[in-house]
């Protein structure tokens, strides 16, 4: 019998060969078996998985839902309350395209077979047995790697209002180490950023000890030398790295479409990653600061975030311009455009409906322009790429071609077998999930390289979990099942895993309470604590299973959880208000790189006639540019035409609080002194109070919504400027501003500064 791991005065630990009944085996296809007591009552068994013998047997992943019945327990319903249904990025989205609800959703299905996986291994660079040459591989990686860099020295820019300097921060302080280094926290690699003695140079006897750990994103093709990468930036005259203070946006007044950012050189001019510096570059002979050029060519990451690979034999007069921030010269870089990597397929997802629903219209939702055809004498509908197949009245198939037509052929020959991991699931619980981590060695084995940690993941062989949100006393509420490749391996696990636990509930235990905590604050802890006590471990040969019992005050969590989720959903919400707004914000830069001035609010390119919003002005610079394109420009915005594009409001401009379609509270100010006044169309410099210190456009309250191809903008009173924002629904508001940040301002800010904030050239200064 094994020893049992515990901790005095808490829940024991057990390993489960004391009691084997103790262990809740996973469920199949048939029945979700379970210890039931006499007073239990007796279930209808699940309705079985039939699509799930057509799906392949090298599945990865499989995952099954019952949102109806979810959304009538009491958690449920308090989502719905909450407006999870109509929350703009949620679920619900796509749902709504469909003309579907939660409550007609039975159950959905969804499976990851191998060719998923490897189509996004492939996207990232990760090794696959068969999937691509080597060099294809390397080439991807690299490509999101640039990609990455770029987008990390942007968030830098919203973070600080400039980039970094070549050796140090943007304000000219900490300057012993890289660029590389100030991006850290930007690359999601904030614990090794904190490791540095940020006051030391890059060679002190500390920082030295940090180079052997470069991340993985700086590695770079032919460079094998330890804590050695070839991603640099032009450093010297003329160039967006110099100088004592990092570089404003404002100051490439090329454009960041036709300005070089970031470059891989060749790997004879790798260096330290953590050693300030770059390319020291003469832009009369820039191609000598490369290196030997590589067969391939170089890759750099331009201002505006797009990759480009640069050909052998660049001239020295079209590098020198794209690396010169300000020298008006501009190059037609298309035809050095990296192209994009594949699209990985989608997974495959059945959808069991709880009523019958118009086959045409779900299908146009789906697949939008589609044709028919028929696969072994049955007919289903695709576009290019995806395809949608009804095996029932009130069954839908969406998964890639190529996996519509193995479903069929294996539904025709009558296949009767399922893939093992089907066999792992509970389809008695509302959300059921298994895992096969055993063939995906090779993926495992490579990130272990990277983080040790994931080493003990190549001793699973699966992983199994299950939610249920009903209440049922006879199943638990959470549970996670670990099948390990032996019993030894569990064992080792299980240690690890006890050891955990037992940590966590005697830090909840011992968790303090403030003194000022609200009664819903006390009672959430008292929750958090209950669910943390009853949680079991156990061990039961080479499984380990995890379990949280239901509460005995379950009916009770909705409204004990209540303020919890309100706050969560409003953080929720601002981040994705945040994250379109800055999106933008993006468009508003790249319309003016292009057009040398942002787009007035009531014309959508300079010299047409008035008529079209700036939103519809920056659809091509926001992925939109297919919808630009249906949109007649020299027409008005509610021409019989133009019209019929308004129900197409791209999920960029959706508003929280605003339901009719179509509408949106994304604004401009168009009021006196405000940059969009009188119809104009303002260039960067004509912000002459600093673009850092004016606002370019601004959420208001949904009672200012309006329709999104509308032109105009917001007309504020300089006297009462808030009254412009309409009745906001929060105490503070989200402002893009002109140099590319996004802000969150109080509605009380003083009306003298948020006039100032408004006015493009009003000759005075926020602090």
């Amino acid at each position: 019998m094994a020893t049992k791991a515990e901790t005095p005065g808490q829940t024991p630990v057990k390993d489960a060969s004391e009691n084997a009944n103790s262990l809740k085996p996973t469920g199949g296809e048939s029945t979700a078996t379970t210890a039931q007591t006499q007073e239990s009552p007796v279930r209808t068994p699940p309705k079985p998985l039939t699509e799930a013998v057509f799906l392949p047997d090298n599945l990865v992943g499989i995952s099954v839902l019952h949102p109806k019945a979810y959304f009538e327990t009491k958690m449920g319903r308090l989502l719905i309350e909450l407006g999870f249904e109509t929350e703009s990025g949620t679920p619900s989205d796509l749902l709504r395209r469909l003309g579907l609800k939660f409550s007609d959703l039975e159950r959905v299905t969804v499976a990851i077979d191998q060719s998923l996986v490897t189509g996004i291994a492939q996207q990232v660079g990760l090794p696959v047995a068969n999937l691509a040459a080597p060099a294809q591989q390397g080439d991807h990686q690299y490509q999101n790697a640039m990609k990455q860099i770029a987008l990390a020295f942007h968030n830098y820019h919203d973070t600080y209002g400039k980039f970094p300097r070549a050796n140090g921060d943007g304000d000219g302080r900490k300057t012993g180490l890289s660029w590389r280094v100030h991006l850290l926290p930007f690359l999601e690699q904030a614990p090794l950023y904190n490791e540095f003695h940020l006051d030391e140079p890059w060679d002190s006897d500390h920082n030295k000890t940090l180079i052997a750990l470069m991340p993985a994103i700086f590695e770079s093709p032919g460079v094998t030398e330890e804590g050695h990468t070839a991603f640099h930036v032009f450093t010297g005259e003329n160039t967006p790295f110099h100088g004592d203070s990092g570089t404003h946006l404002s100051l490439i007044t090329d454009g960041t479409s036709n300005t070089v950012l970031a470059i891989q050189s060749a790997p004879d001019k790798a260096e330290i990653w953590t050693k300030p510096g770059g390319l020291e570059v003469d832009l009369a002979s820039p191609r000598d600061s490369l290196g030997e050029e590589p067969e391939e060519g170089f890759l750099v990451a331009m201002g505006d975030g797009q990759v480009l690979r640069l050909p052998v034999g660049i001239d020295d007069k079209t590098l020198a311009a794209m690396i010169h921030p300000r020298d008006g010269a501009v190059v037609d870089l298309n035809k050095w455009k990296v192209n994009s990597p594949k699209t990985p397929p989608l997974p495959t997802t059945i959808i069991e409906l709880s009523r019958e629903v118009p086959q045409a219209e779900l299908v146009k939702s789906v697949l939008g322009e589609s044709k028919e055809e028929t696969f072994e004498g049955v007919s289903y509908s695709r576009n290019q790429s995806t395809a949608v197949w009804f095996p029932a009245t009130q069954t839908v198939v969406v998964a890639p071609i190529e996996a519509v037509k193995q479903m069929i052929s294996a539904k025709q020959a009558g296949k009767s077998s399922t893939s093992p991991l089907v066999k792992e699931l509970n389809l008695a619980a509302s959300i059921s999930a298994a895992v096969d981590l055993e063939s995906q060695a090779s993926i495992l084995g490579f990130l272990a390289q990277f983080n040790p940690m994931l080493g003990m993941v190549s001793e699973v062989k699966t992983i199994a979990m299950q939610f249920s949100g009903t209440g049922d006393p006879a199943d638990p509420m959470l549970a996670l099942d670990i099948t390990a490749t032996s019993s030894e391996k569990a064992a080792s696990l299980f240690g690890i895993s006890s050891m955990a636990l037992n940590q966590g509930k005697m830090n909840i235990a011992q968790a303090p309470l403030a003194p000022n905590a609200s009664n819903e604050d006390r009672e959430m802890m008292a929750l958090t604590k209950q669910l943390v006590a009853s949680t079991t471990l156990e061990q039961l040969g080479e499984k380990i299973h995890f379990g949280v019992p239901v509460p005995k005050n379950f009916d009770q969590m909705p409204e004990i959880m209540k303020p919890a989720l309100v706050s969560g959903q409003k953080t929720a919400r601002m981040a994705i208000q945040m994250t379109a707004i800055r999106e933008i914000g993006l468009g508003f830069h790249q319309y003016h790189d292009v057009h040398g001035a942002f787009p007035s609010a009531s014309r959508v390119l300079p010299g047409n006639p008035k008529g079209l919003s700036w939103r519809v002005a920056l659809l091509p610079y926001i992925g939109q540019k297919e919808l630009y394109d249906q949109f007649n420009l020299d027409e008005a915005w509610d021409s019989e035409h133009n019209k019929l594009l308004i129900e197409k409001m791209p999920e960029v401009f959706k508003s929280k609080d605003v339901t009719e379609p179509g509408k949106t509270a994304m604004h401009v100010f168009v009021g006196a002194g405000a940059p969009f006044a009188d119809d104009a169309a303002p260039p960067i410099p004509d912000f002459s109070d600093g673009a850092s210190n004016t606002i370019l456009a601004v959420l208001a309250g949904p009672d200012k919504a309006e329709i999104w191809t509308k032109p105009g903008g917001l007309d504020f009173d300089p006297e009462n400027p808030i009254a412009a924002l309409g009745d906001l629904t929060t105490d503070s508001f989200i402002a893009q501003m002109a140099d590319g940040r996004v802000i969150t301002l109080n509605k009380k800010t003083p009306a003298e500064q948020l006039r100032r904030l408004i006015q493009i050239a009003d000759g005075e200064m926020v602090r």
